[in-house]
């Protein structure tokens, strides 16, 4: 994605991209961390260009973090290169191997929630 991050937050790039843009306060409720440790990843992102803050409709106080056009293509194509990297992984199980797989991986995220 870039080389100067850290793998962790490939998945804070990815909920900014599904939530189509989130307030600070959000991520950190949303992964059960300190405000203070979301804003050193954001400022991070921020400063390689992959995301970049825009003030909240809703409050003129507080801010939005967005994916630029730059971090939205960056994350498309790791999302990409993980999807084919996960297909080449489990061509060789079987059908009941994959379908055991998701079942218990579904459950597993459950509990995670």
């Amino acid at each position: 994605m870039h080389p100067d991050l850290e793998p962790s937050v490939y998945g804070l790039l990815v909920r900014i991209s599904d939530t189509g843009g989130s307030r600070v306060t959000d991520l950190a409720t949303y992964y059960g961390v300190g405000k203070p440790t979301v804003s050193r990843q954001v400022a991070m992102l921020e400063r390689v260009g992959l995301v970049a803050r825009t003030t909240d409709p809703e409050d003129a106080r507080a801010s939005v973090i967005a994916l630029t056009p730059d971090g939205a293509r960056r994350l498309a194509a790791v999302r990409a290169a993980r999807h084919e990297r996960l297909t080449t992984l489990l061509a060789p199980w079987s059908e009941e191997d994959l379908e055991a797989f998701a079942r218990l991986l579904g459950r597993f995220n459950d509990l995670m929630r």
